[in-house]
């Protein structure tokens, strides 16, 4: 399933971008409002701190890069909470247990 989602995002792009509002002027956000740059060097220097303690070597931009992913995904999990419901389970759970593994993925 996750080869599925994959391979739709890279062979409709325009209808993921869409979707997801990716690419949808970020970078002007970015660049005029000075808050945004500086939650981003703090979020990339910690993880620079993080790797740079961690016994086990990883690439920072690659890390940057999955913190981004994981925040969307937090942030999907969150508005499309009601359908965990059913299960018994609700976005905290997965809020937790996608952090967990993102701290796990510095130690394994």
């Amino acid at each position: 399933m996750v080869y599925a989602y994959w391979e739709y995002a890279l062979a409709n792009k325009a209808h993921y971008q869409l979707m997801f509002s990716v690419g949808m002027n970020t970078c002007d956000a970015f660049q005029k409002v000075s808050q945004l740059c500086e939650t981003g060097q703090l979020i990339e220097s910690t993880i620079e701190g993080v790797v740079a303690r961690s016994s086990h070597p990883a690439d920072t931009v690659i890390k940057f890069q999955v913190f981004g992913s994981l925040l969307h995904g937090i942030a999907a999990a969150s508005i499309m909470d009601h359908l965990f419901a059913p299960y018994g389970k609700n976005g905290d759970q997965v809020f937790a247990d996608i952090v967990q593994h993102f701290i796990r993925g510095f130690k394994d």
